[in-house]
């Protein structure tokens, strides 16, 4: 015996908004930054990239799928090391992995510009903002984080925060 249920619209009982749905559901996506002008450093610390985005989970027990890509350029014979970062409620970063620093690049005899990616879940265990940062650095030398410096959608630097139902 088959069932069909058929609704326009469902409204939490108790909290506004926010319905409580299986673990493993996708609750919410934000896309980001889609237009920034690429980051040339010659910082041998970390750095903010333009690749940041911002979401505010709907429940504490939410885990948090960040997927980033890029593309990047190192000196000659120099690694470029990246890492995410994730400032909850207007506090200071930190690191999202505690294990969590990338590297990703090295122009052995030449620099050539490479594609980057990664995806990390995080468990923020909160309601407040949570702006998530890829950080880069290199030992020596500009490094260049994004293809473009025009800001024209050619800078190839994505990143994708998904609410996750636990």
């Amino acid at each position: 015996m088959a069932s069909t249920l058929t609704v326009d619209t469902i409204v939490g009982a108790t909290t506004a908004g926010n319905v409580k749905l299986p673990a493993g559901a996708v609750l919410q996506v934000v896309n980001g930054p889609g237009n920034g002008a690429r980051l040339s450093s010659t910082s041998t610390s970390y750095t903010n990239t333009p690749i940041t985005a911002t979401i505010t989970p709907k429940f504490a027990t939410s885990k948090i799928l960040v997927r980033w890509s890029t593309i990047g350029l190192s000196p000659n014979d120099v690694y470029l090391y990246l890492r995410l970062m994730c400032a909850i409620g207007g506090g200071a970063q930190a690191l999202v992995n505690a294990n969590e620093d990338h590297t990703t690049l090295d122009g052995y005899d030449e620099a050539n510009w490479q594609p980057i990616g990664h995806e990390a879940l995080h468990s923020p265990n909160t309601t407040s903002a949570c702006v998530y940062t890829v950080q880069s650095k290199a030992a020596s030398g500009t490094h260049y984080v994004g293809w473009s410096s025009d800001t024209d959608n050619k800078n190839m630097m994505n990143i994708t925060l998904m609410e996750i139902a636990q």
